[in-house]
């Protein structure tokens, strides 16, 4: 059993103890040089809130991992920024992989996330969920450069979507999918009307 030597206090005011071998041994990005090993208790503060981080020290750990695909969207959101953020390799894989098969949850989060650490796949899976957002709401999360690549996400993107997902959607919500069609409709009339809006 390791000691405590380290504890992390979050954006919450929160208190956790944990172990400067975990966080040297799993991720790059801790300890920060702050941390001295001749200290017999050392203090560090991180920007994450107190879900996140519980979720994160658990990572670093040797025990059975978390079920991710079972917390809030806002917490696997958050906490695979956080695994990129300090370099917790173990993890980022896992985090990608639930971000993807989740994106429909919070498709624009999910994309952000995306866009930022450049996962092409996990972007495939997210944006077509975003179709029919208001644009200021794109605005606000993917920033300039991310709505500029929505606007001009290819058609053959949303077709693909379309034929499968949305095939099996109109067995179970035939209503849900029949507004779908008419977005899509209005989608590729804007890009046959202007030609200026590349795809």
């Amino acid at each position: 059993m390791l000691p405590v030597d380290v504890v992390v206090k979050t954006s919450d005011a929160k208190f956790f103890g944990t172990h400067l071998q975990n966080l040297e041994s799993y991720a790059e990005g801790f300890p920060p040089e702050s941390l001295a090993k001749d200290k017999t208790i050392n203090h560090m503060n991180i920007d994450e809130d107190s879900e996140v981080a519980s979720l994160m020290l658990h990572l670093m750990h040797r025990q059975p991992q978390p079920d991710l695909q079972n917390i809030p969207i806002r917490v696997l959101v958050e906490l695979a920024e956080a695994v990129e953020k300090y370099l917790i390799y173990s993890s980022i894989g896992t985090c990608r992989f639930i971000m993807s098969i989740r994106a429909s949850e919070a498709p624009l989060l999910v994309l952000a996330y995306a866009l930022k650490h450049g996962y092409q796949d996990v972007a495939d899976c997210a944006a077509p969920h975003s179709l029919g957002t208001p644009l200021k709401a794109v605005k606000k999360e993917l920033g300039p450069t991310g709505t500029a690549l929505w606007v001009s996400c290819p058609s053959t993107l949303f077709i693909r979507f379309f034929t499968r997902s949305y095939r099996r959607q109109s067995i179970v919500n035939p209503s849900s999918y029949f507004i779908n069609i008419v977005v899509l409709w209005m989608f590729l009339s804007m890009k046959t009307n202007h030609p200026n809006v590349t795809s």
